[in-house]
C-alpha cells in the first residue's frame, strides 16, 4: 500500500491576512484546480490558488463554509462566514 504525506494548504486573505480556510491533500492525482476563497473577517478574498490532486478542507475557528460556487471547469469560489454558535 503506498503511504502518501498530507500537504497542508493554509489559505490566508490577500487583504487582512487572517487564515481563512486549510486545504489537506489527501490524494496525488491530475486533477488541477484553481480555488479563491471568500474572508469572513474583512469581506476580502484569498489570492487564487492552483491545488492538484484530491483535497479535504477544513474552516478555521469561528467560520464554516456558506458555499461553493463553480466559475467554470477549473476554477471554484468557497464562500466562507463568520458561525454564529
Amino acid at each position: 500500500m503506498k503511504k502518501i504525506q498530507i500537504e497542508l494548504i493554509d489559505i490566508k486573505c490577500a487583504d487582512c491576512k487572517k487564515s481563512i480556510l486549510r486545504m489537506f491533500k489527501t490524494k496525488d492525482s491530475e486533477d488541477i484546480f484553481h480555488l479563491t476563497v471568500s474572508c469572513p473577517f474583512c469581506e476580502g478574498e484569498s489570492w487564487s490558488v492552483e491545488l492538484k490532486g484530491k483535497h479535504h478542507q477544513q474552516t478555521v475557528e469561528g467560520t464554516k463554509i456558506d458555499d461553493f460556487i463553480t466559475v467554470d471547469h477549473e476554477n471554484i469560489l468557497i464562500k466562507v462566514i463568520k458561525d454564529a454558535r
